[in-house]
């Protein structure tokens, strides 16, 4: 089962058993051994399948599950350093340790810190595009008229 899984891989890939096995660092006999089930890949082997191919490991042992890893917001990351840090942060946060309630403070405070400034980039890009677009209005929003202009009293002739 692991063989035919990990053959599965590496022809949804396009990979030749050379290209393949030098992605994951080694040989294409030991793939080929592995394919043909002649070998039971170890540990590293594992470690380097979901590093380079962002494989669920769960899924080449049992066949449950998607055969990649996919994020909490259902897409599939195919950043295996997200991934990693990803593992990394479950581990800190599930310790239950001050440095997971750090973690999560920090965590917290870098969303807020990113999602005001992706909203700050968002408004500077709207009133840039509006500045682009040379506002006909003297800069008035949409269906408001813009203000009168007011004369000076030296430009103006007398009625006497």
């Amino acid at each position: 089962m692991i063989g035919f899984h990990i053959k599965k891989i590496r022809k949804e890939k396009k990979m030749s058993q050379q290209s393949f096995a030098d992605k994951l660092s080694t040989s294409s006999g030991h793939i080929s051994d592995i394919e043909n089930g002649k070998k039971i890949p170890g540990g590293s082997f594992f470690i380097s399948l979901k590093r380079e191919f962002n494989v669920n490991i769960n899924w080449i042992l049992t066949g449950q599950g998607s055969p990649y890893i996919i994020g909490e917001d259902g897409k599939l990351d195919a950043d295996p350093e997200v991934n990693e840090l990803l593992d990394m942060t479950r581990a800190v946060i599930k310790s239950d340790t001050g440095y997971a309630r750090s973690l999560k403070a920090n965590i917290r405070s870098f969303h807020d810190a990113v999602e005001t400034q992706s909203r700050l980039d968002k408004l500077e890009q709207r009133i840039m595009e509006k500045d682009r677009s040379g506002n006909e209005n003297g800069g008035c929003p949409p269906g408001a008229s813009p203000a009168p202009k007011i004369q000076s009293d030296r430009g103006r002739k007398t009625g006497t």
